[in-house]
């Protein structure tokens, strides 16, 4: 059967401007967010497995070094080395445009490091 395009139905059936408006800024939302990728979750567990490590739990060898540039330090000296070494965070900072240098850094260094364990099974 045909509604005309009138009838009660037919406008139940048509979506509502609000409706697609929020959705496209919900997805819009998603599409910003931070990357899932795998990456991502390795630099995330790697971080949470230094948090509880020894070396940033127990008393630090440097005690002018909080937790965070310890935790830092601990997922990658060299990472940390070309990132924040030159200007350590203070205990509080946030530096966002460090931490995606910090990031990229990362994982630039599980790509070289998964590229060269494929090599060496070659």
């Amino acid at each position: 059967t045909r509604f005309h395009a009138s009838s009660p139905i037919h406008a139940l059936m048509r979506p509502s401007p609000l409706i697609l408006l929020l959705c496209l800024t919900l997805a819009s939302s998603r599409a910003r967010a931070e990357p899932n990728d795998a990456y991502t979750r390795l630099l995330r567990s790697r971080r949470v497995a230094c948090t509880r490590a020894a070396p940033c739990t127990a008393a630090p060898a440097n005690p002018d070094e909080d937790l965070e540039n310890c935790v830092l330090r601990c997922v990658s000296e060299m990472c940390y080395g070309r990132v924040y070494a030159p200007d350590p965070l203070e205990e509080g900072e946030v530096d966002k445009t460090r931490a995606k240098d910090f990031k990229k850094c990362y994982r630039a260094q599980l790509i070289e490091a998964r590229r060269l364990n494929m090599l060496a099974r070659a």
